[in-house]
């Protein structure tokens, strides 16, 4: 994995934890979290 794909990754997690939303997509991937403390974790 790239730098750049890392970054990506990280900016939607953050995006999602500041939104609220628990389903978070990054490139061809999609996470459904339980809650904002799992994507904290």
């Amino acid at each position: 994995m790239t730098l750049e794909q890392l970054k990506a990754q990280q900016e939607a997690l953050q995006a999602a934890r500041f939104n609220g939303v628990l389903t978070v997509k990054a490139g061809d991937k999609t996470v459904t979290y339980k809650s904002n403390v799992e994507i904290r974790a």
